[in-house]
């Protein structure tokens, strides 16, 4: 038992090590937030949903109405 650091020492430790890597230089690129991202999860983002998946249900039967006609062209 008394080896073990103390909750004391073990803040003290924990402090150095986050004050040294608040000084390094991040080795990752900055990334930014996707503006689909923003858009489907704001406060309407039930509205946007919605009006997406009604876009999609009038656009993709002619999708498949032309998709089908390439192939099964006689």
């Amino acid at each position: 038992m008394g080896s073990e650091n103390s909750h004391v020492d073990l803040d003290k430790i924990h402090l150095a090590w986050y004050e040294h890597s608040v000084q390094q230089k991040c080795p990752f690129t900055d990334v930014g937030i996707d503006e689909s991202l923003l858009k489907y999860s704001s406060l309407n983002s039930n509205t946007e949903l919605q009006a997406y998946s009604n876009e999609l249900l009038t656009s993709v039967p002619g999708y498949v109405g032309e998709l089908g006609s390439k192939f099964w062209v006689q």
